[in-house]
C-alpha cells in the first residue's frame, strides 16, 4: 500500500475507511484487534472476541485522532514496526480465526483485558491528539469510577446511577 492508495480508498470505498491490521492478540487468547484508518486523520481501534466479529457485542471501539494524515501514518509504522509499504489492506477479506477458545478463556481474556486497560497497559500508537472511548462502561473503566472485575450487581448500579 502507499498513502495515495490509503486516501483513495477512504474517499471511494464503501466503509469510508481501509483496515490495515486484523489479528489475533497471543496475550488475550480469542480477542481480535481491528485497526482502521478514516477520514478526518483518524484511526479505528476495535478489539473484539474472534466469535462475534462485526457487531457490538463482547467487544470495544477507540478512536484516535491525529494532527493530519502524515503523522496518522507515521504512528502507525512505528506502531506495526513496518513501512506503509509492507501493510495489507483486509476491507476485502474475511478472514477466518481458528476455533480454539472455551467461553471460559474468553471470559478471563477480557478480564485480564479490561485490567490492562484500567492500568494504561494497552498498547495504542502514540502522537494522537484526542482519544475517544466510543462506550461509558469502558469510559468507566478507564477513569477508575468501575473496577475491571466488578459484579452485575455493581455495573448495575453505576448504570443506574450514570446513564
Amino acid at each position: 500500500m502507499d498513502f495515495e492508495e490509503i486516501l483513495r480508498y477512504i474517499q471511494l470505498s464503501k466503509k469510508k475507511s481501509v483496515d490495515v491490521e486484523r489479528k489475533l492478540l497471543p496475550q488475550y487468547p480469542g480477542i481480535v484487534r481491528e485497526i482502521a484508518i478514516l477520514s478526518d486523520s483518524r484511526i479505528c481501534a476495535s478489539f473484539f472476541d474472534r466469535n462475534i466479529t462485526f457487531s457490538d457485542e463482547a467487544s470495544v471501539v477507540f478512536y484516535l485522532y491525529f494532527e493530519n494524515n502524515s503523522k496518522l501514518i507515521r504512528s502507525l509504522e512505528k506502531f506495526f514496526s513496518c513501512r506503509i509499504s509492507n501493510w495489507h489492506n483486509y476491507n476485502e477479506e474475511n478472514i477466518i480465526f481458528p476455533d480454539c477458545h472455551s467461553t471460559d478463556i474468553l471470559d478471563s481474556s477480557w478480564l485480564a483485558f479490561k485490567k490492562d486497560f484500567a492500568d494504561r497497559k494497552i498498547e495504542f500508537p502514540v502522537g494522537w491528539t484526542k482519544f475517544v472511548i466510543s462506550d461509558p462502561y469502558w469510559e468507566a473503566i478507564w477513569d477508575g469510577k468501575l473496577k475491571p472485575d466488578a459484579s452485575f450487581e455493581e455495573i448495575a448500579l453505576w448504570a443506574r446511577q450514570n446513564l
